[in-house]
């Protein structure tokens, strides 16, 4: 509440507030989405496949571990494809790692959802969000990153 106070203080500025609703979509659809649902079905999952929790939850450290080596290349991806391509190609796997993950029923499936899923989240998260941000503003730029981080907590609180 607070940021979304000092939000309002600020005078209208439709820019200000596309970028804002844009950033925080961003963050949401790669980030508070996917582990909103994630942590709902894991019992469900792990019990009905007969899999242990341990080795289920295992595909979220193949997200991080590819979105870490892919975010070592993030600035060369953003210099030679663009912006808006790497943010496209990052929803693109984000939903392609949600599709694998949908219709997984093997260990090795949901790794491999997990590794898609963190092509996307290296592509189409905050670092993006930032990047956007930092093009379009000279001013209030961690007013804007804040309440689009807010989103993702957001999202996660609702699911």
């Amino acid at each position: 509440m607070i940021i979304l106070g000092a939000a309002l203080k600020i005078s209208y500025n439709r820019k200000l507030w596309k970028t804002i609703l844009a950033c925080a979509l961003i963050v949401w659809l790669a980030y508070g989405l996917r582990f909103s649902t994630f942590n709902m079905l894991v019992v469900s999952i792990t019990e009905d496949l007969g899999l242990s929790r341990s080795a289920f939850t295992l595909s979220i450290t193949f997200r991080y571990l590819t979105a870490f080596i892919l975010s070592l290349a993030f600035g060369h991806f953003v210099e030679k494809l663009g912006i808006i391509k790497c943010l496209l190609m990052g929803l693109l796997a984000t939903a392609a790692g949600e599709y694998i993950f949908s219709i997984g029923s093997t260990l090795g499936v949901f790794y491999l959802a997990g590794a898609v899923s963190g092509i996307g989240f290296a592509l189409a998260s905050n670092p993006i969000a930032v990047l956007i941000v930092n093009k379009r503003f000279d001013a209030n730029r961690g007013l804007i990153m804040g309440a689009t981080s807010a989103v993702s907590g957001l999202g996660q609180a609702l699911f």
